[in-house]
């Protein structure tokens, strides 16, 4: 990711950045609920931090900082925020870019994350021998959490 930003800076160096950065402790659980869910393996959490998470996530602060000291305006937003105030996160961008906060958007939410409880009848699914890898997707969509 760092060395997209740098790219953009060397091809764009008067760019305005807007950067969504999600709190380290819910992309972790979030990329282990998609690990499950997309039918990747069974292992628990503890296994899969251990084993398999990508510790290059760790360095997104490298990239903040890199935005901070490299352009000229930027805009730094939190991604849970967008979760618990959605108004309040696109107000943010309106007024960074300039234009009026749309009172009729649409709010309505597109994607509702797994339940735990879900995650565990996925992880069951996943570690069965019986079901075919090519039907494990179609299993994990029966199981997902329904508005």
């Amino acid at each position: 990711m760092l060395q997209r930003v740098k790219l953009l800076k060397k091809a764009h160096p008067q760019a305005e950045i807007i950067f969504v950065a999600r709190c380290h402790i819910s992309l972790v659980v979030s990329l282990y609920k998609q690990y499950i869910k997309h039918g990747y393996g069974a292992k628990t959490f503890s296994e899969w931090l251990h084993d398999d998470y990508d510790k290059s996530f760790d360095y997104i602060i490298h990239v903040i900082d890199y935005i901070k000291n490299n352009f000229n305006r930027y805009l730094i937003l939190d991604y849970d925020e967008l979760r618990t105030n959605q108004d309040g996160f696109i107000k943010k961008i309106c007024d960074f870019i300039g234009c009026d906060f749309p009172n009729d958007y649409n709010r309505e939410k597109v994607y509702i994350s797994p339940s735990d409880d879900n995650i565990k009848s996925i992880i069951k699914i996943n570690k069965s021998k019986i079901i075919p890898k090519r039907f494990k997707q179609f299993f994990t969509y029966l199981f997902r959490k329904r508005s």
